[in-house]
C-alpha cells in the first residue's frame, strides 16, 4: 500500500508540474490547521513527484508483493512491473515537463535513456469497466463529431503537395485537403479518400465556418471508438512506442549512444507493419529522421495525452534551419491556476499564451492574425449568434 501510495504521489505531483505553472506540493504530512501551503513553480512540482516515483521503485526493489487488480483495473501488477512502470513515468516526466526546445535540449538525456531501458515492456493499458474506469479524451474522441484530425498531425505522410499547399496558405483562408498518404493508419489508399486502421474518411464535415475553416479536416480518429458508448476495453496511457520515440530523439540529440540506423529501426518498428510505409535505413538526413521520428510518435500515441507537451516543446526546435513540427505562434506553454480555485484563495487572475504574450510559443512561421480584445469579442458574437446547445458534454460524467 505504501509502494503504491508512492506511485499515485508521484503521478499525481508530476501532472501538475506537467500542466500548470504553479501549485501545492501535498503529502500525507501536509498540516492544513496551521497554514495554507504554498504556491511552487513547475520544476519543484516535478522534483517532487519524481522523489515519489523513485521511492516507489526503492520500495519494489526490497519487497515482494502483488497489487489487487482492481487498483489497477486489468492488472495485477508485481513489485517489478510496478518499478518497470514508475521508470518510465520519470522518462515521461523527465522530458515532457519543458516548456520549450532549449529546456528539452536540457535534459539529462543519459538518465532518460537509462530509465527507458528499466521500463515497460509494452503497452502500460488499464481496462474500462464502464463505471469507475475509463478514459474522457478517448471516450469524448468518439462523440457526435466533436473530434476531426489536425490537419498538422496526417499531413507529413502526403505523397501529393496539397500538404505544403496547405501550410503556405494564408491562416483565414485555409480549408480541408484531401492526403495522398503513403501511411495506411491514415487512409486505405494513396487516394485519401478510403478509411485507414486508425482514421477514417468524412465527404464533408460540420464545424462551422464561423470558428474557423483552418480546423477543416477530411479526417477523423477512430482507434478507440470500441470505447463508445460503453466505456469498456483497453486504455493505452503509456506505451511501448513512446518509450521508443523518446529514445530515439534521445540519439537524434547526440545522447544514449545511438546511431541513425538506430533511430530508424525505432521508427520502423509501427511504421512499416502498421503503417505499411516504406522502410527508413538511416541514410536520410537528420532532419527527416527527426520529421518522421515526431510523426510517428504524434500518430501512434494519438489520444494517450501527451500530444501536447510534445507540441510544446518541439514549437521552436529547427533542424538544419528548417521547423520539425508547426505550432501556431502564441500557443500557451502551460495553464495558469483555475480561475476558480484563485477566486476561492482571493488572489488575482493571471493567464499565459497568445502572439508576443508571455508564456506562449514563437514560431517563425506568422499566423498573421492579431488577436485583440475586439478580435475576441466578435469571435464570442458569433458563437452567441449560432445554435451551441446541440454541441452538449457527453453524459458519461
Amino acid at each position: 500500500m505504501i509502494a503504491f501510495g508512492r506511485f499515485i504521489q508521484g503521478l499525481s505531483l508530476g501532472y501538475l508540474g506537467l500542466f500548470f505553472d504553479k501549485a501545492f506540493i501535498v503529502t500525507e504530512e501536509t498540516d492544513f490547521y496551521s497554514a495554507r501551503p504554498d504556491f511552487v513553480p513547475y520544476g519543484q512540482l516535478m522534483n517532487a513527484g519524481l522523489e515519489h516515483l523513485e521511492e516507489c521503485i526503492r520500495l519494489c526493489s526490497i519487497y515482494d508483493f502483488q497489487l489487487p487488480p482492481s487498483w489497477i483495473n486489468g492488472y495485477s501488477m508485481t513489485n517489478t512491473d510496478l518499478a518497470r512502470l514508475c521508470h518510465s513515468f520519470i522518462a515521461r516526466y523527465m522530458v515532457h515537463k519543458a516548456r520549450t526546445n532549449s529546456e528539452r535540449e536540457a535534459v539529462d538525456w543519459e538518465v532518460v535513456v537509462s530509465h527507458i531501458d528499466q521500463g515497460i515492456t509494452e503497452d502500460f493499458a488499464p481496462e474500462g469497466d464502464d463505471n469507475f474506469w475509463w478514459h474522457p479524451i478517448q471516450y469524448s474522441s468518439n462523440w457526435n463529431g466533436w473530434y476531426v484530425v489536425d490537419n498538422k498531425l496526417h499531413g507529413p505522410s502526403d505523397t501529393s503537395n496539397n500538404y505544403n499547399n496547405w501550410l503556405a496558405t494564408p491562416f483565414e483562408e485555409k480549408t480541408h485537403f484531401i492526403n495522398h498518404s503513403s501511411d495506411r493508419r491514415i487512409t486505405g489508399n494513396i487516394s485519401g479518400t478510403s478509411d485507414g486502421k486508425y482514421f477514417y474518411y468524412q465527404e464533408s464535415q460540420s464545424h462551422y465556418a464561423s470558428r474557423g475553416t483552418y480546423v477543416w479536416s477530411r479526417y477523423r480518429f477512430d482507434k478507440f471508438d470500441y470505447q463508445y458508448p460503453s466505456s469498456y476495453g483497453s486504455m493505452p496511457h503509456l506505451t511501448k512506442t513512446e518509450m521508443d520515440m523518446l529514445k530515439a530523439e534521445a540519439f537524434l540529440r547526440g545522447y544514449g549512444g545511438g546511431t541513425k540506423a538506430d533511430v530508424a529501426e525505432l521508427i520502423n518498428r509501427t511504421r512499416v507493419p502498421i503503417g505499411e510505409m516504406e522502410p527508413l535505413d538511416g541514410t536520410e538526413s537528420n532532419l527527416d529522421l527527426w520529421k518522421w521520428m515526431c510523426y510517428e510518435k504524434r500518430i501512434e500515441t494519438m489520444m494517450t495525452g501527451i500530444s501536447y507537451y510534445d507540441y510544446r516543446g518541439w514549437a521552436d526546435l529547427l533542424v538544419n534551419g528548417e521547423h520539425v513540427v508547426h505550432v501556431p505562434e502564441g500557443t500557451i506553454l502551460h495553464w495558469p491556476v483555475p480561475g476558480k480555485e484563485l477566486e476561492i484563495l482571493m488572489e488575482d487572475n493571471y493567464t499565459f499564451g497568445g502572439i508576443g504574450q508571455p508564456g506562449a510559443t514563437y514560431s517563425l512561421k506568422k499566423s498573421n492574425v492579431s488577436v485583440t480584445p475586439e478580435y475576441i469579442i466578435a469571435a464570442r458574437e458569433r458563437l452567441n449568434s449560432e445554435n451551441l446547445s446541440r454541441q452538449t458534454i457527453p453524459e458519461k460524467r
